[in-house]
C-alpha cells in the first residue's frame, strides 16, 4: 500500500510539473519586431502586399506553439523600444538575436534557433583561382576589405579597424565587389544567399564567389522577458520545441525550404 501511495504521489507530482510548464490555451504571445525587418530568410516582411512577417523563425515558432493552442501576435516597435519593453515585461519575446553580456543579464534566452556562417565574398573574374583567407589577411589592405556601417566583425576573425565599415546595406556591399571597389566583402553567408527574398534580384550570383571563414558559427537565440509572469513557462516551451525539432531534422528541413542550395 505504501509503494502504491508513493507511485501515486510521483505521478501526481509529474502531472503537476507538466501543467506548470505549459501556458493556458488561447494565450496570446506578444513578439516584438521592428518596422523594417529585413533579416531574410529568418524573419522579414512579405512584399506581396500584406506586409506580413514571415520566414524561418516564424515557421519554427508557430510549429512550436501549435500543440499548445497558443497564439502569436507581432507588435511593431523600433529595436531599442523592443529591448526596453521586453525588459519591463510589456512583451513576451523578441525574435532571435546574438547574445552579449548585457542581454544575458537582462533577459531569459533560449537555446540557439539557428547559426550563421561568417564569410567573405569576391568577384570570380578578378580572382579566377579563388581567394583564400590567407590572401585576404596578408595581401589586401583594409580599404579593400569591406563591411557594413556599424557592424562588429570580431566574430569574423578580424579586428574592426582591419575592415572598411562604411557600406549601408548588403546590396551596396556586393555592388562594391562588382565594381572592384572592394575585393573582399564580409557578411554572413546565409543572409547574402537569401537576399533575393527582399530584393528584386539575387546577390549570390554566378559571378560572385565566397569563402567561409575558419571561425565558430554565430548562434542566435530568442530573447524572453524576465519580468513577464509567463516568461519562464514560454522559455520551457521554446527550448523543448527546438530540441525536438532538431532531433527530428525539422529545423534543417524548414531552413532548406528558404535556402536549398547551401
Amino acid at each position: 500500500m505504501l509503494i502504491l501511495n508513493k507511485r501515486f504521489l510521483l505521478l501526481l507530482t509529474c502531472f503537476s510539473l507538466q501543467l506548470s510548464a505549459d501556458l493556458p490555451p488561447n494565450t496570446e504571445i506578444l513578439a516584438c519586431t521592428t518596422p523594417q525587418t529585413l533579416w531574410a530568410p529568418y524573419e522579414y516582411h512579405d512584399r506581396k502586399g500584406n506586409n506580413e512577417l514571415v520566414g524561418y523563425n516564424v515557421d519554427v515558432m508557430e510549429e512550436i506553439l501549435k500543440p499548445y493552442n497558443i497564439k502569436l501576435k507581432h507588435v511593431i516597435r523600433p529595436w531599442k523600444r523592443c529591448l526596453e519593453s521586453l525588459k519591463s515585461g510589456e512583451f513576451h519575446m523578441i525574435w532571435p538575436t546574438s547574445l552579449n553580456e548585457e542581454r544575458r543579464r537582462d533577459y531569459l534566452y533560449s537555446r540557439h534557433s539557428y547559426e550563421l556562417t561568417p564569410a567573405f565574398f569576391y568577384l570570380k573574374s578578378q580572382f579566377p583561382s579563388g581567394l583564400t583567407v590567407e590572401q585576404v589577411k596578408n595581401n589586401l589592405s583594409p580599404d579593400l576589405r569591406c563591411g557594413l556601417l556599424g557592424y562588429n566583425y570580431t566574430n569574423f576573425g578580424f579586428k574592426n579597424e582591419e575592415i572598411s565599415r562604411s557600406t549601408k546595406n548588403h546590396e551596396a556591399l556586393i555592388g562594391r565587389v562588382h565594381h572592384k571597389f572592394c575585393h573582399a566583402a564580409f557578411a554572413r553567408l546565409e543572409i547574402i544567399a537569401a537576399a533575393w527574398m527582399i530584393l528584386d534580384k539575387p546577390l549570390l550570383t554566378e559571378e560572385i564567389g565566397y569563402q567561409a571563414l575558419p571561425v565558430p558559427k554565430e548562434r542566435f537565440h530568442f530573447l524572453i522577458s524576465k519580468q513577464h509572469p509567463q516568461g519562464k513557462k514560454l522559455l520551457n516551451i521554446i527550448n523543448k520545441g527546438l530540441d525536438e525539432m532538431e532531433r527530428k531534422g525539422r529545423l534543417k528541413e524548414l531552413l532548406t525550404k528558404y535556402i536549398p542550395n547551401l
